[in-house]
């Protein structure tokens, strides 16, 4: 995608021209699944039995010490959600979250927003149940976030970040795009749209939470083109010019605004050891960092672009969250065909690889 088309924050380094990251599981692997709660989304009927009776001592104790105006909160989204989100719903409640997570632009509570959802009006089409029901899923355990069968593993990332910093903030968004007007300011006061064919379901495996949130996302990415969700592509006046997926300089413009912070884009133009440095820097002060890499396998001629998010480097390993989530059981050695060669860590999309391979396909990454 040229520079010229698309605007970003400022950049640490030139970007040079690359391949759109937008690499998802090519048919010979498993389909991401996200986990078991995410599959079984749409299925999970709610349950009408009083909140208390499906908790456990310690967990009333918390309910019972809610305000008056808190337990009717809770009780109004526990009446919407499906039973997946319910159970969510008192861990979140457990943890402390439901309370404590404030969002990054009005400082409202995550129960606040979870709460609007359970009540206010949605378009024709979305069912409140799907929605926020994997939306509480996702804010109590965003390791269920997937990309499922689109390209949009820069985007997915972005939520993930959101979700895992400020479960609060990820669910003001969703609960935004959800409502029957669907604008959304995000954090750092950028404005989105809900993205056309996002209210029903797609068939991409997503849920109804991600669907919004990630092909919205891919909209204000793309600057001025415009993203086809059915299609996964991106184009101008209704002409498709490039398939699904963003440049990295594109992808630090999303996670600025997203997460209201100042991301910057550094590439392989001054080396890789230069840029493992850079990486090394940000984990050593506490950042995830957005990964942009050749994700092609060695029976793969054309080279395929995919963003992860790095988390760790140990003992040779560098380890990082595939937003394709759950694929392979924990353990699994991939044989390196259509993928590079990677071991499975966990069912939160948790992966790693050797420090040479990870070196080797690096090609940009974002960080603060």
């Amino acid at each position: 995608m040229p520079k010229s088309i698309l605007r970003s924050t400022p950049v640490a380094t030139p970007v040079r021209a690359a391949a759109p990251l937008a690499s998802k599981p090519p048919a010979s692997e498993p389909k991401a699944k996200g986990s078991l709660a995410q599959d079984q989304l749409t299925r999970s009927a709610p349950t009408q039995a009083r909140p208390t009776s499906q908790m456990l001592p310690g967990q009333a104790a918390r309910y019972h010490a809610l305000s008056d105006a808190q337990r009717k909160q809770f009780d109004r989204v526990w009446g919407a959600a499906d039973t997946n989100g319910q159970r969510a719903l008192v861990k979140l409640l457990e943890d402390g979250r439901l309370l404590n997570s404030k969002d990054l632009r009005t400082g409202e509570r995550l129960l606040t927003h979870l709460d609007r959802l359970a009540s206010q009006a949605l378009p024709k089409g979305l069912a409140r149940a799907d929605v926020l029901g994997s939306l509480i899923v996702q804010a109590q355990d965003p390791g269920t976030i997937s990309q499922g069968e689109r390209g949009t593993c820069t985007v997915t990332t972005a939520e993930y970040m959101l979700a895992k910093q400020s479960p609060a903030e990820y669910a003001r968004v969703v609960t935004d795009l959800a409502s029957a007007s669907g604008q959304v300011t995000l954090a750092s006061g950028a404005k989105i749209q809900r993205a056309a064919g996002t209210v029903a379901d797609d068939d991409s495996g997503r849920t109804a939470a991600s669907r919004l949130f990630e092909a919205s996302l891919m909209e204000y990415g793309n600057g001025p083109l415009s993203y086809s969700n059915e299609k996964d592509q991106h184009g101008i006046a209704g002409a498709a010019v490039i398939p699904g997926g963003l440049p990295a300089f594109a992808t630090t413009r999303v996670l600025s605004a997203v997460l209201n912070a100042d991301y910057t884009t550094h590439t392989t133009l001054l080396g890789r050891e230069r840029l493992m440095s850079t990486l090394k820097d940000a984990l050593a002060k506490g950042q995830m960092v957005p990964v942009g890499m050749d994700w092609k396998g060695s029976t793969e001629k054309k080279r395929s672009g995919h963003e992860v998010l790095v988390l760790k480097i140990e003992n040779d390993r560098v380890y990082y969250r595939n937003p394709w989530g759950e694929t392979y059981p924990p353990g699994t050695e991939t044989d390196g065909k259509t993928s590079p060669k990677r071991r499975i860590e966990d069912r939160s999309g948790v992966e790693s690889m050797t420090l040479s391979e990870f070196k080797s396909r690096l090609d940009n990454l974002s960080r603060k």
